[in-house]
């Protein structure tokens, strides 16, 4: 078998591999949503590895991030409305935890999470 015949396998299945996910890193999407009557105000998420913000979210309003659990913790939420300030212990995280978390805020200071991790 030829030199440029061996090569060509690697080459031609490396992109399938790729597009597969092969090579994808664990991490978690998280989606949120507001389903309260108030702008939430200064949104902080942390989780075990880091933490993101968002610093208006109306009513009805929602978003997406997708973040790298480094350790074991607690996924909390802290944000601002017009009954003051709210800060949540939402879910606990375990480093490598991959696949979807949906947070909804409810009024009140309320909030639900529905589970989507890929438990190993």
């Amino acid at each position: 078998m030829s030199i440029l015949r061996r090569l060509s396998l690697p080459i031609v299945f490396l992109p399938i591999l790729v597009g597969c996910g092969y090579f994808r890193q664990p991490g978690l999407t998280i989606e949120f949503a507001n389903h309260s009557a108030d702008t939430m105000r200064n949104l902080e998420i942390d989780f075990p590895g880091g933490s993101f913000g968002v610093a208006d979210l109306p009513p009805g309003g929602h978003g997406s991030r997708w973040i790298k659990v480094t350790g074991n913790g607690a996924l909390k939420a802290d944000y601002f409305d017009s009954a003051g300030e709210h800060r949540l212990d939402a879910i606990n995280l375990a480093r490598g935890d991959s696949g979807i978390l949906e947070i909804v805020f409810q009024t009140g200071g309320q909030l639900s999470v529905i589970d989507h991790r890929q438990h190993r």
